[in-house]
């Protein structure tokens, strides 16, 4: 899938897009990746990591 030299990508190299992402999207979308960092962050805070340790640690681990 990486390897731009593949018979797949040869085939396919004159190929167009075939979605405008503008109609997908809309004219006016913010078409950018988020860092998800802060939401790590809200995690940490939150008390996820210490729910994640009290869990592991416990003798008995439910397995849903």
């Amino acid at each position: 899938a990486f390897n731009p030299d593949n018979e797949y990508h040869f085939k396919n190299r004159m190929k167009s897009c075939q979605r405008n992402w503008a109609e997908v999207f809309g004219e006016e979308a913010n078409m950018f990746a988020v860092s998800p960092s802060n939401t790590y962050q809200k995690f940490g805070e939150l008390g996820g990591v210490s729910a994640i340790q009290a869990k592991l640690n416990a003798e008995e681990i439910e397995i849903a």
